[in-house]
């Protein structure tokens, strides 16, 4: 664990869709984070154990995508079962150490927030500049934004979806 570690864990994880619940925010701290646990599928399941959040698993699956991020399909082929192998290693050894590993990441996090806290919007915004956004009560289809936007070549197309067609040659 280290800062360069951290670093990915910020611009990683807390960015994948869903995920910024990993990251601190206004009435959510690290130690909270690192606190919360996965309740049990089975409470009655005495084999089972609570999970943190942030376990073996997650540090296990940053460490995986951090290694295999250079490879097209990191799950396919040879490679893929070698790279599984390397997940389920991982996981297998930070459960070993999972409190020592927790301490060190928390630690370098916090180092990591203190100089880089977390900005309120994650991630940057994917929609086109020119698409009108989503507003309760104005309805948009694509066809309607393709005909505003399209390019000269295209009109024919769009023109022939726009009138019932599939805007084929033949429309």
């Amino acid at each position: 664990m280290n800062q360069f570690f951290a670093g990915l864990y910020d611009l990683i994880l807390c960015r994948i869709t869903k995920m910024n619940f990993l990251a601190p925010a206004p009435g959510r701290t690290l130690q909270e984070i690192f606190q919360a646990k996965i309740p049990k599928i089975d409470p009655q399941d005495a084999t089972e154990r609570e999970k943190f959040i942030i376990g073996p698993e997650l540090i296990a699956y940053l460490k995986w995508l951090i290694y295999t991020a250079a490879f097209k399909e990191p799950s396919a082929g040879e490679r893929g079962v070698l790279n599984i192998k390397f997940y389920t290693d991982w996981v297998q050894e930070i459960f070993s150490k999972e409190q020592g590993y927790r301490k060190l990441l928390l630690k370098e996090l916090q180092i990591w927030y203190a100089k880089h806290p977390p900005a309120k919007k994650r991630g940057r915004d994917s929609i086109e500049q020119d698409l009108p956004r989503l507003v309760p009560g104005n309805v948009i289809t694509l066809d309607d934004w393709e005909l505003e936007n399209d390019d000269d070549d295209d009109a024919g197309r769009a023109s022939g979806r726009a009138a019932g067609g599939d805007g084929g040659a033949g429309s």
